[in-house]
């Protein structure tokens, strides 16, 4: 018996190595029988080994042998409930059980609650979308819940949620809560239509068509169906976000375009013009999201590709054209790699023993991250001589440029000579972030929600900022590119000329009276210097967290009008009634905004903060008190330069910097929480509980206190 079990033990383990073969040869495409064989053969075997396993052991004469057998017993138990479990429904997984099946009265609930979470998290939502439009959505989908079928109720919610048109406020698919299929396609819209660009196996030979319709509705008209569902800030965007969520069977269904979750029938259209249809099966999103948004590919693959790369930022020398090509697809230190600082320092070293003739940037499949590790990337792009310069640096963007990394691109387009090329990017730079997950109590389906602003830690900015960051000059891809491997916007980058700027003549004694300090508002300054008989300006609010740094070379239009780095942006300066230069006038984009120059001694709290005369900045802000109060950015920046402090150890400039902040916002929970950090770090026990309890006080959900306060 003992040896009939030990050569069923062999099978089983011998067909789980099959199936794991099978398994990692197919995983780059896990549609298929062969894929769905290699895995069951992997379950199955894993399951029947470790189950004779613990016969064996049970067996066994020997009691500690017994006990022990119970352990494999219950682990092939586990691998069964799994494999179950993925088989039916993965979303058994995620509920731990089977999954909620809400009254229609329930939805209606979980509609409600949604809406009101969004009320409360998102920052200032009125002003992306009206009270009354939000009303009046969920007054509508709770009129035709009792319809809808539950997969078009889910699709409604997607509608609800995308009203702010925030990137960042999503359905949270990549979760198994919801019960979601697509098919196994990846799509494209290239300049000529909309491509298959890869396919399952068994769709092969449908890779390459242009896609015309599915059912009876053509593509485009799909396509602008879809935009109030898609959560997205520009038309880039969408696009972007349709190629992996637009053609979910749910959303199809509750359009009346198909009639059947598990299919669809698409019009096709071959390279020589001949049309076809091909019914194709939907399989579960999991499964497809695997696929075409988790699984890392090569680092040169196209950007039409939307799949994270195996490296996270890297860099070549390109010997034919002397070019440094820089790829930053992830602002994230990557595990087990370099740190985005080292890496930047690794690059500076090479940069500053090579010559070069381009500098190449591309950041078209850069998705974001934490855009604190943004840092020294900027000040080597800006700051290194033999990089920052006009016709040398170029940054490639495009519809999957997103969150930190349209950050980036921002500080680099205000801050440095980078001529961009390629497509729009999927946001401008201010946009939601710091997503909170918002699970409903009835489904159980989880939504995100933007909680911050990229602008709560900024000065309010005089100027409108677009809803993308535009390119230089905008070059798109047409399928035959992608087929043939060629990437017009690399071409591009290689081959762009533009003439330099001129300037004209002007004496230093001209160039001497423009110099000095400007008033763009209450926490910037604009800075006209001269160097060498030549202009540069700068805009700072003194924060580190400064999105809108502005640094530029001015070149003479006229004695007194001046072009900039910045495109569309100049500056004048119109002599006042005595022949003097007391103010200047900036046109930025078309926004006109004159400017006073600020006395000699003029200087802000701020700008006393990065200098670091912390009483005086404190005394500046208790003067001002009640013009720093009616400004919200104010307590995330003391905030932040209070932790500066903190992590410098410099515990008694932290806690006068948390202390101001207490004393503007007294009704801010996190003021208090982060001076009781301070206290704590500082071995001052008994004030940091007091603070900690006012933490409480205010957000009975701080855990964090509570933790601190219980011992």
């Amino acid at each position: 018996m003992k040896k009939f079990l030990i050569i069923l033990l062999v099978i089983a383990f011998t067909l789980a190595i099959i199936g794991g073969i099978i398994l990692y040869f197919l995983i780059d495409k896990p549609f298929d029988f062969f894929f769905n064989s290699g895995f069951y053969l992997l379950s199955g075997g894993l399951i029947f080994g470790i189950l004779m396993l613990a016969i064996l052991s049970i067996k066994s004469p020997k009691w500690w042998l017994k006990f022990i057998g119970i352990i494999p017993g219950l682990l092939s138990l586990l691998i069964l409930v799994v494999t179950i479990a993925v088989s039916i429904d993965v979303r058994m997984l995620y509920f731990t059980g089977i999954p909620p099946k809400p009254t229609k009265a329930e939805w209606v609930k979980d509609v409600h609650f949604l809406a009101d979470q969004m009320q409360k998290n998102y920052p200032n939502l009125n002003s992306k979308v009206s009270e009354e439009v939000v009303n009046e959505t969920v007054k509508d989908i709770e009129n035709k819940i009792p319809q809808l079928a539950e997969s078009d109720i889910v699709m409604e919610l997607f509608r609800l949620n995308a009203l702010p048109n925030d990137a960042h406020t999503i359905p949270f698919i990549f979760f198994p809560c919801f019960d979601l299929h697509d098919f196994p396609i990846k799509i494209y819209k290239f300049n000529d239509g909309w491509y298959i660009i890869d396919a399952a196996r068994a769709y092969s030979d449908i890779v390459g068509t242009k896609i015309l319709k599915v059912g009876s509705t053509s593509i485009e008209d799909l396509f602008q169906k879809f935009i109030p569902y898609i959560s997205a800030e520009n038309e880039y965007a969408q696009l972007e976000r349709f190629t992996y969520i637009g053609l979910m069977p749910e959303w199809l269904k509750s359009q009346g375009v198909i009639d059947n979750l598990k299919k669809a029938q698409f019009t096709l259209e071959k390279v020589n013009g001949e049309q076809l249809v091909k019914n194709i099966k939907a399989v579960r999103f999991p499964f497809k999201f695997y696929w075409s948004f988790m699984r890392s590919v090569d680092n040169r693959t196209s950007p039409a590709i939307i799949n994270p790369r195996k490296d996270s930022y890297w860099f070549e020398y390109l010997e034919k054209s002397k070019t440094i090509y820089f790829q930053f697809n992830e602002v994230q230190n990557q595990k087990g790699k370099e740190t985005i600082s080292e890496f930047a320092k690794r690059l500076a070293e090479f940069v500053n023993t090579n010559e070069f003739n381009r500098f190449v940037v591309d950041l078209r499949n850069n998705m974001g991250g934490d855009d604190s590790y943004l840092k020294p990337l900027v000040e080597l792009l800006r700051d290194n001589p033999k990089i920052n310069q006009r016709n040398k640096l170029f940054v490639l963007t495009g519809r999957h440029t997103f969150s930190s990394a349209v950050l980036f691109a921002y500080k680099l387009k205000l801050q440095t000579k980078a001529i961009f090329i390629g497509e729009p990017t999927a946001q401008g730079p201010v946009f939601g972030g710091n997503p909170s997950q918002i699970k409903l109590p009835n489904s159980g389906l989880v939504f995100t929600v933007a909680t911050t602003s990229t602008a709560r830690t900024q000065a309010i900015w005089p100027f409108k900022t677009e809803n993308a960051i535009s390119p230089d000059t905008l070059v798109s891809c047409s399928f035959d590119d992608f087929k043939t491997g060629r990437d017009p916007v690399m071409e591009l980058a290689l081959n762009y000329k533009i003439d330099e700027p001129t300037s004209e003549a002007i004496t230093d004694a001209v160039l001497g009276n423009y110099t000095g300090r400007y008033l763009l508002s209450s926490f910037h300054i604009l800075q006209v210097e001269s160097n060498d008989g030549n202009l540069s300006f700068f805009i700072d609010d003194f924060s580190d967290y400064n999105l809108f740094r502005v640094q530029s070379d001015l070149y003479a239009i006229s004695e007194n009008e001046f072009a900039t780095d910045l495109k569309n942006v100049t500056i004048s300066f119109p002599k006042d009634s005595v022949g003097g230069i007391s103010s200047l006038i900036l046109n930025w984009d078309g926004q006109i905004s004159k400017l006073k120059k600020a006395p000699k001694d003029y200087i802000t709290a701020l700008e006393l903060l990065s200098q670091n005369r912390i009483d005086e900045a404190i005394s500046l802000i208790e003067i001002n008190k009640e013009q720093y109060q009616s400004l919200s950015f104010v307590e995330d920046v003391l905030n932040l330069a209070g932790y500066q402090y903190l992590n410098q150890e410099r515990f008694d400039d932290a806690i006068k910097v948390f202390s101001l902040n207490v004393d503007l916002f007294p009704g801010s929970w996190n003021a208090y929480d982060s001076l009781g950090e301070a206290y704590l770090k500082a071995d001052k026990k008994d004030l940091a509980i007091e603070n900690y309890k006012k933490s409480l006080e205010l957000n009975p959900k701080n855990v964090n206190a509570q933790k601190i306060i219980e011992g």
